[in-house]
């Protein structure tokens, strides 16, 4: 079954292959939960992963980048990636959560370079 947020997800990683910037891992998931004890709701989310890339400025991110869409967090984040493999704390993009993906490859490829694309106040 196909998620309803994958077709975007993949005109995204699609726009990101075309300049040679396909993350090394990615996944797309939902989830069903209950945050507040009042009913059940689905979260959308997706992960990009580069950790093995020609693509990541490894002088401001050895260990590579996390980048991370979610719906419930109605954003797009990114994190660096620790030397065991977790991250740091996700940081938000100024991006909206619906970005043409021509805005998110731009946005991911000024991350990867090492330079700061965060939302206000970064």
């Amino acid at each position: 079954m196909s998620l309803t947020h994958e077709p975007y997800i993949a005109a995204v990683l699609a726009a990101l292959t075309a300049i040679d910037l396909e993350p090394t891992r990615w996944w797309v998931s939902d989830a069903e939960i209950d945050p507040r004890g009042d009913g059940c709701t689905t979260m959308d989310d997706a992960v990009l992963i580069w950790d093995d890339q020609s693509a990541v400025n490894i002088d401001e991110h050895p260990h590579g980048v996390l980048v991370s869409w979610e719906s419930s967090a109605d954003a797009w984040r990114w994190a660096r990636l620790r030397s065991d493999g977790s991250n740091e704390l996700l940081e938000a993009l100024d991006l909206p959560l619906d970005a043409a993906p021509e805005h998110v490859v731009e946005t991911l490829r000024t991350v990867l370079s090492g330079h700061a694309a965060g939302g206000e106040g970064q």
